[in-house]
């Protein structure tokens, strides 16, 4: 019987793992570029309104250059401003429902801010003789933000899926055991809730994903809803829950499930 060369068999014994740790890292880099691209153009589709809106006010309005100057910056940032903002509420009101009525209330800003702006950049380029159509490019950008929030819903749900379908046992008793544990200090016990929401969270670091940034990537779960500090300087929110818990072991910034 030949025997196969050493190479042979690290190469077969180990190219699976290179393979995923390879699909691993061009996953990562895909949902990096496309998060970067996707949350960029907001910023870059009111330029030419901008540079447009700028030369308008100075040729045809004869403003100053100051007050063109913060007219066009008015018209680049206003869009990304409050698309960010409704974007978080967003993420807010897929972990709580009471974000509801100010998840509403920004998108029906943002709905009169890109009437507004495209009616004012309009005038002003018919105003000046230029290219009225420019003032529909604020439509793209409502469109990009309605694109990442769709995105960022699907992440959350996929996330809750794939949790709900792992085996809940390990999880289960990783929390009864910690809650054995505190049980004889009555004052520093720390409940925490058996929902989907700390699993996914014990899955995110199991995939190691280890600061609240990387945790919320992974499960969709605002930062504010993992961790936020208070005007005390004390932290509150599900990691220094599940930390007091003695579920996870905090070092620093990173996380850790606790053995």
């Amino acid at each position: 019987m030949n025997e196969q060369p050493n190479y042979v068999l690290w190469i077969d014994k180990h190219f699976g793992a290179i393979m995923v740790i390879l699909q691993r890292v061009a996953e990562h880099m895909g949902n990096t570029a496309l998060e970067i691209v996707s949350r960029s153009i907001p910023l870059i589709v009111p330029v030419p309104n901008a540079l447009g809106v700028y030369n308008a006010a100075l040729t045809s309005l004869h403003w100053s250059n100051g007050a063109a100057l913060a007219l066009s910056l008015a018209v680049e940032c206003i869009f990304f401003i409050m698309f960010e903002i409704t974007l978080k509420q967003w993420d807010g009101y897929q972990e709580d429902e009471q974000y509801k009525y100010p998840l509403i209330a920004m998108c029906s800003v943002s709905l009169v801010c890109v009437i507004v702006v495209m009616v004012i950049v309009y005038k002003i380029e018919e105003m000046a003789g230029g290219a009225t159509v420019l003032a529909t490019l604020p439509v793209l950008s409502a469109c990009t933000s309605v694109g990442i929030g769709l995105l960022r819903w699907h992440n959350a749900r996929s996330m809750r899926t794939q949790v709900r379908k792992q085996p809940r046992k390990q999880v289960s008793a990783m929390l009864a055991e910690s809650m054995q544990v505190i049980e004889p200090q009555p004052a520093k016990v720390v409940e925490v809730a058996h929902d989907d929401t700390t699993q996914a969270i014990i899955a995110a670091i199991g995939a190691g994903n280890a600061t609240p940034y990387a945790i919320s990537k992974f499960t969709g779960i605002a930062q504010t809803t993992l961790k936020r500090k208070q005007k005390d300087g004390s932290y509150i929110g599900r990691l220094p829950q599940l930390v007091a818990s003695g579920v996870l072991a905090n070092g620093g910034t990173d996380y850790r499930i606790n053995e």
